[in-house]
This record gives C-alpha cells, structure tokens and sequence, in this order.
C-alpha cells in the first residue's frame, strides 16, 4: 500500500523564503510521482498558536536553567544568550503554563491527523542558512511542529554556496523504517516505495 503523506505547510508558512517554497513542492511531485498517496493537509485552528507558545517555552526554561550563569557568569555570556535570557524572564509562570496547556491540548489532536496520514512533511527552516557559522536559519516555520510532535527526522535537500540547505522535515508517530532519521533523505524513502511497488506488480 502507498504511503499516506501530508504536506504540512504549517501557520507560519507565510515566512518562507522562495527556496523553501520550491523545494517543498518538489518534494511532494517527486513523491507522487514514486507512487505515493500524497495530499495537502490543514492543521487544526488551535495550531496557530503554537510558534509563540514554543518559543515562550524555550525561553522560560532557558532562563531558568541559566540562572546561575546568568547571575554570575553574564558578561561571558554571548549577546544572543543574554536576549534569550532576558526573553525568558519576561514571561510570567502564567503564560508559561498556558503555553504548555496550548501544546498539550494540539498534541491530543495528532491521532486524528494521523488516522489519515502515516507522515507528516513540513518545512524546516524559513530558507537557506546564512554564511557563517553563528546560525543555521531561522525555523518558525517548524515551532508549531516542533512544539507537539514526537518522531521526526530531517532531510537536507540541496547544498548552494557552502551554505546549508532548506530542509524537509518529516514527522510521524513513529520512526519512519525506510528513511531513518541518520540521513537518508525523502527522495530515498520515494525510491524505495517505487521499487517496492513495481516488485509486488510483478509478483
């Protein structure tokens, strides 16, 4: 049987850069043209706030696991950890809960999203890293998912200018057999299908 797929764009998706926009519809005609049961799929409204809760979490715990450090150590801190620091003391105990509340409540609506797909794949950055080495990319198009799935693997897609590529980013309630988390990219989850689906025809 096909592989049931669902192209998540999530509800940041307005953020993403043309690279990551042509690479996610690659991704899904390369798919379907493997053989797979690939189809669009809308996250339920509550989804919607899940960037701003996941990052609300991160940077509350940050700055709770950094309060000695930041206490004592701050001026050896980087500039970008003090900002997360400083962001994480801002958010009150209140919304810290009820960002944790939101993600429990998105999370129980996954079984019903995969009552219909086997995969998830959504994107995980906004577009190619910048040159350097001080980042790699910005990935609020991936906070919602990031906030409430469990097995997910990436896959790097292409390589331009030394610089690490927009990737894919697959989510499942399981590890997916096929294409593990180690490397092996969708294109090779694809081929695997293909090959898999012309042996039973012969058979």
């Amino acid at each position: 049987m096909s592989p049931r797929i669902g192209m998540c764009r999530t509800y940041e998706w307005n953020r993403a850069q043309p690279e990551t926009v042509a690479m996610f519809e690659g991704a899904a005609k390369r798919l379907r043209a493997a053989g797979a049961n690939v189809r669009d799929v809308s996250l339920p409204p509550p989804f919607a706030g899940l960037a701003a809760a996941q990052t609300a979490i991160m940077v509350f715990e940050v700055a709770k696991s950094l309060s000695h450090e930041n206490l004592v150590h701050r001026k050896d801190l980087s500039a970008d950890m003090t900002r997360m620091i400083d962001a994480g003391l801002a958010v009150s105990p209140q919304q810290y809960d009820a960002a944790r509340s939101l993600t429990r409540t998105c999370r129980a609506m996954l079984p019903e999203i995969f009552n219909t797909f086997d995969v998830l794949v959504a994107p995980s950055a906004v577009g190619e890293a910048p040159a350097g080495i001080a980042a790699t990319g910005d990935p609020t198009v991936q906070q919602d998912m990031d906030a409430v799935a469990r097995a997910r693997g990436a896959c790097a897609c292409r390589r331009r200018a030394a610089r690490i590529a927009a990737r894919r980013q697959r989510r499942g309630r399981r590890r997916c057999r096929s294409c593990d988390a180690a490397g092996r990219g969708m294109d090779t989850c694809a081929a695997r299908w293909k090959r898999a689906s012309r042996s039973s025809e012969r058979d």
